[in-house]
């Protein structure tokens, strides 16, 4: 629908707007044409060299666009930071030091703001890039170095709104900064570890312990104390959205226990499962499953239940240790070619198996492994 306004109707012509894109297209071609390459990559060189701090800063549009690229520069593993030119001049380059990089970002070259912060980040020993599309502007005279970035004309029917200009500046600034990246040689765990709320830098970075249901001894094996492991109260499991998780309890049983009597342990907390503890030392003996219940009942009838849980239990499950990786039980729990299972007991180690808690394939993908 057409709205009406008092220089008259607006509309969006599909046809006009393919002439737009084409018309950009064609402006960005221009710049890969013209831009010199030996430019970028005397300005890549100076960045992945910095021992100190690169910081961004830029007016208006262009200011955007350097956050933007200092952001992606953080990302990769580079100490970068975006500077307001305005509160530079007024304390805030206070930050800057002999060893830092100030690079600034304007269409024109010739933004008074970034042109008053030059002499003062030189005085205290930063070296100065400048990045515009001017090469006669100021900026491109008296920074150190200067990456000229070809501008036909802004897509702006006027020639006047950044449009075209930002573009280029953001095609330059983010694929610059891959080009650091790998001059750095950033590997793919290096960069996950940089992205903590990302699935690959949650695999690399939740440990079981992170995402386990803690046991509290005397959750039905006799015992009155809560276990700790390394200093931390594993009795408070955490969600996957942070917080400690202090209702649900490891369903655990004794191995003399009657099966009939472990079916209330067994349906607790909808784990779908009870573990067999020694009441003296907490030792994991086994486990049992509402699916073993179900195969027991049907081969030997109500019988089954006056058995003890030493008799009935798995004695060698999956299990996993409280210091391996979340990602390292998530893919013993579901292998490849393999029969998955939907939990695995926390143990302290291998040898010793002194039941921590309980890890659930429902809770690492709630963790976003």
């Amino acid at each position: 629908a057409r709205v009406m306004s008092a220089a008259g109707p607006r509309s969006a012509c599909a046809a006009d707007l393919a002439r737009l894109f084409e018309l950009q297209r064609l402006y960005l071609e221009q710049f890969f044409q013209d831009v010199e390459y030996g430019s970028l990559r005397n300005f890549c060189q100076e960045v992945a060299d910095c021992d100190g701090t690169v910081y961004f800063s830029g007016v208006g549009k262009s200011g955007f666009i350097a956050q933007k690229v200092s952001a992606t520069l953080v990302s990769g593993g580079v100490k970068s930071a975006w500077l307001d030119p305005s509160d530079a001049l007024r304390g805030d380059i206070g930050v800057v030091h002999a060893d830092d990089l100030l690079v600034l970002f304007s269409k024109s070259g010739s933004s008074e703001e970034l042109l008053r912060l030059v002499p003062y980040a030189r005085a205290k020993g930063a070296r100065i890039m400048g990045v515009s599309s001017n090469k006669q502007g100021a900026l491109a005279k008296v920074a150190d170095t200067h990456v000229l970035l070809p501008l036909e004309r802004e897509l702006c029917p006027f020639d006047l709104a950044p449009v075209t200009s930002t573009a280029i500046q953001m095609i330059f600034g983010d694929t610059c900064a891959v080009a650091v990246m790998r001059a750095r040689n950033l590997t793919r765990a290096q960069f996950s570890v940089n992205h903590p709320a990302g699935r690959e830098g949650k695999r690399l970075l939740l440990g079981v312990r992170d995402v386990m249901i803690g046991h509290h001894a005397g959750d039905g094996d006799g015992g009155g104390a809560r276990h700790t492991e390394g200093g931390v109260r594993t009795g408070e499991g955490v969600n996957a959205d942070g917080r400690k998780n202090t209702k649900r309890t490891v369903p655990t049983c004794g191995p003399h226990e009657k099966l009939v009597d472990a079916l209330v342990s067994l349906s607790r907390g909808g784990f779908g499962c009870v573990l067999v503890v020694d009441s003296g030392n907490g030792t994991l003996l086994g486990t049992f499953t509402d699916g073993d219940l179900r195969r027991r009942l049907g081969d030997e009838g109500g019988g089954c239940l006056r058995r003890t849980m030493r008799e009935v239990m798995t004695t060698n499950p999956r299990i996993t240790c409280v210091d391996a990786k979340a990602a390292d039980s998530l893919r013993a729990m579901t292998p490849a070619g393999g029969k998955s299972v939907s939990f695995l007991p926390v143990v302290s180690d291998a040898v010793g198996k002194k039941l921590l808690g309980i890890v659930t394939l429902n809770g690492l993908v709630k963790a976003g492994l």
